[in-house]
C-alpha cells in the first residue's frame, strides 16, 4: 500500500485543528462571559492545553506504576499461557524481540497453517495498537509478552550445547 508522507502530514494537521475547536469555543465562551478581551482568550486556550497535560501526565504515570505493580506479571501469565495453549514452536535460543519470533513464525513454511495465522494475528494486533497511538500500551504488551517468551521457552528440554 501506498503511503504518501504529504497527504499524511495533512491528516494530521486537519485532525488537530478539528480536535482544537472545542477548546477554541470554551475560550472564546469564557472571554466573552467574563469580558477579558483577547488576551483572556489566549489565557484560557493556555490554561486548557496545561490541564489537559496533567490529566493526560497523571493517567500515563498511573498506568505505569499499575502496570509494574500488578499489571505486567497477571498479563505475561495469560500470555504465556495463550502461547502454551496454542502450541506454538519452542523460542530459538536468541530472538530480537516478540515481534521477531511471531515473524519467524508466521513464515516458517514448516508450522501448521492455523497457527501461522494466529502469529499474524499478534503481529497486528501489536501493530494495531502502534497505529492507534497507544504507544504505552504497545510498550507494556512487549514487555509483557517478552516475560511471557521467557516463561514459555522453560517448558521445554534444555538444549544440547555441542562443546568443542
Amino acid at each position: 500500500m501506498v503511503q504518501i508522507q504529504s497527504k499524511q502530514e495533512r491528516g494530521v494537521l486537519a485532525n488537530g485543528l478539528r480536535n482544537f475547536i472545542p477548546d477554541i469555543l470554551l475560550a472564546w465562551a469564557g472571554a466573552y462571559l467574563f469580558d477579558i478581551g483577547f488576551l483572556g482568550f489566549i489565557g484560557i486556550l493556555i490554561a486548557l492545553q496545561c490541564i489537559y497535560f496533567v490529566i493526560w501526565l497523571k493517567t500515563f504515570l498511573w498506568g505505569w506504576f499499575l502496570f509494574w505493580f500488578s499489571g505486567r506479571k497477571k498479563m505475561a501469565n495469560h500470555l504465556e499461557d495463550y502461547v502454551y495453549k496454542n502450541r506454538f514452536p519452542q523460542p530459538p535460543e536468541f530472538v530480537g524481540d516478540i515481534d521477531d519470533y511471531f515473524s519467524e513464525v508466521a513464515n516458517d513454511q514448516r508450522v501448521q497453517c492455523a497457527l501461522r495465522v494466529k502469529a499474524a494475528i499478534e503481529l497486528g494486533t501489536m501493530a494495531g495498537i502502534k497505529t492507534a497511538g497507544r504507544i504505552s500500551m504497545g510498550m507494556q504488551l512487549h514487555f509483557a509478552y517478552e516475560d511471557a517468551l521467557e516463561e514459555y521457552s522453560r517448558r521445554f528440554p534444555p538444549r544440547d550445547h555441542d562443546e568443542q
